[in-house]
């Protein structure tokens, strides 16, 4: 999944670095994976359902993840999909 982070400029470029490398480690995490935190990472089944029900799923696993594990409360979060099925996460957070 390709991830897009756009700040309104509270964060500096290392921060929205770093939190989009975490980003991609959540989502590439299946919930309940990881010992010490079985609630970090999304359901893995949501990747296998067609594209409407995944982007509902992924977006509410997300979102949460982004506020519980992360403290970020994103502003707007919007998932599409190429023409190859291939999905794009936009994120956009100001403080």
């Amino acid at each position: 999944m390709d991830i897009d982070i756009i700040n309104n400029g509270f964060m500096t470029e290392s921060e929205i670095a770093a939190l989009k490398e975490n980003i991609e480690f959540f989502i590439k995490t299946p919930l309940g994976s990881l010992p010490q935190r079985r609630d970090y990472g999304i359901n893995a089944e949501i990747f296998d359902e067609p594209f409407e029900s995944f982007r509902m799923k992924a977006t509410v696993d997300i979102v949460t993840g982004l506020r519980k594990h992360f403290g970020v409360n994103p502003n707007r979060i919007q998932i599409t999909k190429n023409k190859d099925g291939q999905a794009k996460l936009n994120i956009v957070i100001s403080d």
